[in-house]
């Protein structure tokens, strides 16, 4: 097995964190390839392990995928290992410790050529990165269709939801295995009317008693007088430990939200966390439907809470760009529950004002937020990202970078990790791109609006120009910072809360 060890750039920044310490990396240069996050965990040993799909674009060709360890190394992350696989039809795969103890393993749902049919591949996988040479090969299916899964259930068992094309017409398989390769128990469900491309959601709903969620998404038309927007509902097919539907909960548009306002076809910007009371939280995404409605100030995502009777109880919004002309959309990154009972939710934006922006928030059972984070990047993709919550309830998120050029060909990709603490130490921090507020539009006019966190109170903004002058001091009205009278050009801004720390940012006013 060859093994490289990856050069790791980070960037630093000049300002203390506040309430919160955090890590982050950037690997940089993965070629000119695009990429799409496939796996994310933390590993035996502490680190976190990445899995990214890989593939050239002009023409599209598959390559495999690529497993980064991302340790921390004196307060920081490095990638300290990486471990290319070669595509084989591009397996669904799966990386989890090993309920035994030893290390981890790589489960992978893949074609297999040699029994003209599906089957699963388990291997053992070392901390580091070291793929054990002997793997348990388990036939499935005889021709290969959609994998919701795999995951691995609190039995420490390999769980499969997948499609089988032999039948008369597609029907889901479940199947539990063992991490030997035994079968213990394989069941056809032909009722499941979710379309296989759409049911990309698969996952351990409750422990006691054990239940599983999969869920995907079907279309309906709906008319109103401002335009026809395809409208998307969510199934969500529960079903025991014998893989039995129990319920089946059909999630409806959002009536709260505006008439012109349709949530995201794509399943895979859907999440749902069960709680064990039988209710549950789902994480979606939403945006105008055409351009026929030109300034929209809801465009985001929105984290729901249902109980057991799917009534809905609560429902947060997290916007993605007010006051932008062309809203372009948010991302559901990750939706989790943490040991102690709070709600953990990652979710990328970017618009046309505001900059690519990954945020992490940790809210309570009711969806009240006890802090949010939101981290800049550059060039974050969009579609890309998943969230991880640490043993420690420190909260992991892996994103992925794709540089184009000019002429829309992909340059390079690079991965970047990020962990945002649930504590501090009160030390100074290198970490670059974590702030209790986030501030648009960028470069601005008239005047820069903020958000804060809740867990923090601003005093004061201060303006500074390129030669150190201040030139505006703000006390009061702090969610906005008036910017008529200045030269056009680049300012810092200092932004001073109540406890005395101190965030910098760059500001351009046009």
């Amino acid at each position: 097995m060859k093994r490289n060890i990856v050069t790791l750039v980070a960037v630093f920044a000049f300002c203390r964190l506040s309430a919160q310490t955090v890590d982050t990396i950037a690997h940089h240069n993965m070629g000119p390839h695009s990429a799409q996050s496939s796996t994310f965990m933390e590993m035996s040993d502490g680190s976190l392990l990445g899995g990214i799909l890989m593939a050239d674009e002009y023409p599209f060709a598959a390559l495999g995928y690529v497993l980064h360890k991302a340790s921390r190394l004196d307060s920081q992350l490095a990638v300290t290992d990486t471990l290319f696989i070669p595509y084989e039809y591009l397996p669904w795969h799966l990386t989890a410790k090993d309920p035994q103890g030893k290390g981890n393993i790589l489960a992978e749902y893949y074609n297999d050529n040699d029994n003209e049919g599906c089957a699963l591949r388990i291997r053992k996988l070392g901390d580091d990165l070291a793929l054990d040479t002997t793997e348990t090969i388990v036939p499935l299916a005889s021709f290969m269709g959609h994998c919701a899964g795999p995951i691995l259930d609190p039995n420490g068992d390999i769980i499969l939801a997948y499609y089988d094309y032999t039948h008369t017409y597609p029907a889901y398989h479940f199947a539990r295995i063992g991490t030997d390769g035994t079968i213990k128990y394989r069941v056809c469900n032909d009722t499941l009317k979710i379309e296989s491309r759409l049911a990309k959601g698969f996952r351990v709903f409750s422990q006691s008693p054990l239940r599983y969620c999969l869920y995907g998404q079907f279309q309906q038309e709906v008319k109103d007088d401002t335009c026809r927007p395809q409208h998307p509902y969510v199934y969500c097919y529960m079903l025991d430990s014998l893989f039995n539907v129990t319920n089946l909960y059909v999630l409806p548009w959002e009536t709260s939200l505006p008439h012109y306002v349709i949530f995201s076809m794509d399943a895979s910007r859907t999440k749902l966390v069960g709680m064990e009371d039988g209710g549950f939280f789902v994480a979606r995404s939403y945006s105008r439907p055409s351009l026929l409605v030109p300034y929209i100030e809801d465009d985001g995502v929105a984290v729901m809470k249902y109980d057991s009777d799917f009534n809905l109880l609560e429902s947060r919004k997290f916007l993605s760009e007010p006051y932008t002309q062309y809203g372009n959309g948010a991302q559901s990154i990750g939706l989790e529950r943490s040991k102690d009972g709070h709600i953990y939710f990652a979710y990328f934006t970017q618009g046309w004002y505001r900059p690519a922006q990954v945020s992490v928030v940790k809210m309570d059972q009711d969806l009240n937020i006890v802090w949010q984070r939101h981290c800049l990047e550059r060039e974050v993709g969009r579609n890309f990202g998943m969230m991880e919550v640490l043993d420690d309830n420190s909260v992991a998120v892996m994103g992925i970078n794709t540089l184009r050029t000019p002429t829309g060909y992909v340059d390079h990709t690079e991965a970047f990790y990020v962990i945002v603490h649930d504590d501090y130490d009160g030390m100074e921090e290198q970490g670059i791109i974590v702030r209790p507020y986030a501030y648009w539009p960028n470069p601005a006019q008239d005047e820069l609006h903020l958000q804060y966190s809740p867990d923090v109170t601003p005093t004061q903004i201060e303006l500074y120009d390129l030669q150190g002058r201040m030139v505006r001091s703000q006390r009061n009205g702090l969610e906005r910072l008036d910017l008529q009278g200045l030269a056009s050009g680049a300012y810092t801004m200092r932004v001073i809360m109540e406890d005395g720390k101190v965030f910098a940012d760059k500001v351009v006013k046009e």
